[in-house]
């Protein structure tokens, strides 16, 4: 499987051109069919839909920007504005591009499918490289042209005395603007092909995860600090204006500035700066995508091969052992967990949850880590553990309901008719064993650095405890088979209940970290809460049992085929 250099009989310029149409097509359309953005039916209607809502959310956050020159007579400081909803669109098209990651670089589907062609090797990185993009030109400029109107609606009175301004000033917003948005398209493509070329196909699937996660972490304290940013530069400008050649949005502000006329210094080199980044990305991708597909053909398909082998390590096995009664129940929870861990869109939906709570806590952590300077936690640092395990927890009951594979389903044929008792009994175990444990362990760590150990392991009883009955809570009422049937239609569909996800994650993390910030080293408290949540688990044990004495749903009640009546895993 790699791709040919030269064609046997090379086509003319026009052949070539229809190659590279076709081909351009098909990596546009393959950038829906990503882990996370499953969307290939519909998915250029779909586009047109979320294009709309960027344009929609692009000109929301101008009026919020511009509302001001309502009274303003100076528009001096237009340039600071737009450099902040230039810091917005390059964070937004960072997020874009972490939901189409996979569709960055060329995939080894793509390289099996193309390898036995005809096709230079270069011809399918430039149709490659002109689908991503076409894309990351429809998004940018989908949010540019929406918020250039906005800013000449409200501008174009302080510049009465110029007919032709607010043309040159949409012109000038929208190609500052897009060319932000592409420049961190191709940045994102290029880190990827680095990534590739120094750990190799193999190893850089393995570290894609962490890296995107990383991204999405970054992209959300961006957002979050993106104010106290620009208010520094500004003040930094006024006694030195090469502050604004460290913080790259402003370069694009300042493109926009020159090219409306302006010839300060420190804009034009600002500008400069701009074009610059976008000509050396325009250069080095391409560069590397041919390298890095000559290199991933040589390797070959980079998912093959021993990596792929379940991995388990020594204390989770001991978990796993402790917490389930049966060797039945334990191959359930094994399987379990190997579908949240081991299947793509499941194991990035959860790094995602955990990066978005992450991103959107890390600096009010920090402040109030910084500020309470007397060795216990306070502010977003109490909700942290439960904002994280809210999110991991959703991310599970969004998974159990999704299929990774529906022929997965001969574990549950292995079990006596009608048993749902024992596979939810090791769903919920899974949760607790695979997700919430790992994640306190983690946490306590953290804690113990900026509280001591003592506190942290009271903070993390505490938000350990919580987890569990909401972890009960939410799969009390599950009966389908899980991670190997089709979910009802709309079940767990993040997409329609997030409104109600997020109040419910407002509500949870506030209530728990008032409860600790005022009651944790009470010993009466913790004898309060102990009666709370076994009264809690007793409830959702007895609403799992109503549940399971109801007639089971589709996906329990399919007959075992004889071969597996025969098997006994209870040993």
């Amino acid at each position: 499987m790699r791709l040919i250099d030269r064609s046997p009989a090379a086509p003319t310029a026009s052949g070539r051109g229809r190659e590279l149409r076709i081909l351009a097509e098909l990596f546009f359309d393959r950038i829906f069919s990503s882990e996370l953005l499953a969307v290939e039916e519909l998915a250029r209607e779909k586009l047109l839909v979320a294009l709309g809502a960027l344009g929609g959310g692009a000109a929301l956050v101008s009026y919020v920007l511009m509302r001001k020159y309502f009274w303003l007579t100076d528009a001096s400081g237009a340039w600071l504005d737009a450099s902040t909803f230039a810091s917005l669109l390059m964070c937004a098209m960072g997020l874009v591009s972490v939901l189409v990651w996979e569709a960055l670089f060329i995939d080894p589907t793509d390289l099996a499918n193309l390898g036995a062609l005809p096709v230079r090797a270069t011809t399918v990185v430039a149709a490659k490289l002109a689908g991503l993009v076409a894309f990351a030109v429809a998004c940018a400029a989908a949010m540019a042209l929406p918020s250039a109107g906005v800013f000449v609606s409200f501008l174009s009175r302080l510049h009465g005395d110029d007919p032709g301004w607010g043309v040159r000033f949409v012109a000038a917003h929208v190609v500052a603007m897009t060319t932000a948005g592409l420049a961190v398209f191709l940045a994102c493509a290029t880190l990827q092909g680095i990534l590739v070329l120094a750990l190799g196909a193999a190893r850089y699937r393995r570290a894609s995860l962490l890296l995107r996660t990383a991204l999405v972490v970054a992209v959300l304290v961006m957002v979050a600090q993106i104010g106290t940013v620009q208010t520094a530069v500004a003040q930094a400008r006024a006694g030195d204006p090469a502050a604004v050649l460290a913080f790259p949005p402003m370069w694009f502000a300042s493109l926009e500035e020159t090219i409306l006329g302006s010839r300060d210094p420190e804009l034009e080199h600002a500008a400069s700066l701009a074009w610059g980044s976008l000509a050396a990305l325009a250069l080095v991708a391409p560069a590397l995508l041919l390298a890095g597909v000559r290199r991933v053909s040589e390797l070959g398909d980079p998912q093959a091969g021993r990596h792929l082998r379940p991995r388990r390590g020594w204390l989770g096995s001991r978990l796993a052992r402790l917490a389930s009664g049966s060797g039945q129940e334990r191959a359930l929870l094994d399987f379990c967990g190997a579908c949240l861990w081991r299947s793509a869109p499941h194991r990035l939906m959860l790094a995602s949850l955990a990066a978005l709570g992450i991103g959107l806590l890390l600096p009010w952590v920090v402040d109030a880590t910084l500020d309470a300077g007397r060795g216990r936690l306070d502010g977003a640092s109490l909700a942290l553990p439960h904002v994280l395990s809210f999110l991991l927890l959703v991310g599970v009951r969004w998974g159990v309901a999704r299929p990774t594979a529906p022929e997965a389903s001969w574990i549950f044929r292995t079990m006596p008719l009608g048993d749902r008792g024992t596979v939810l009994d090791a769903l919920r175990k899974a949760a607790v064993v695979h997700v919430l444990l790992p994640l306190h362990a983690v946490l306590l760590g953290v804690l113990s650095l900026l509280a001591g150990l003592g506190d942290a392991l009271l903070h993390c009883l505490f938000s350990l405890s919580a987890a569990t009955v909401l972890a009960e809570a939410m799969l009390c009422r599950f009966q389908r088979v899980p991670f190997a049937s089709p979910g009802a239609a709309g079940e767990g569909n993040l997409k329609t209940t997030w409104a109600v996800y997020l109040v419910a994650l407002g509500l949870w993390s506030t209530t728990l970290a008032k409860l600790e910030a005022h009651f944790l080293w009470s010993w009466p408290f913790w004898l309060a809460w102990g009666g709370l949540v076994a009264g809690a688990l007793a409830v959702t044990a007895h609403l799992r049992r109503s549940t399971l004495a109801v007639e089971a749903p589709t996906g329990f009640d399919d007959q075992p085929e004889p071969t597996f009546v025969a098997l006994d895993l209870s040993g």
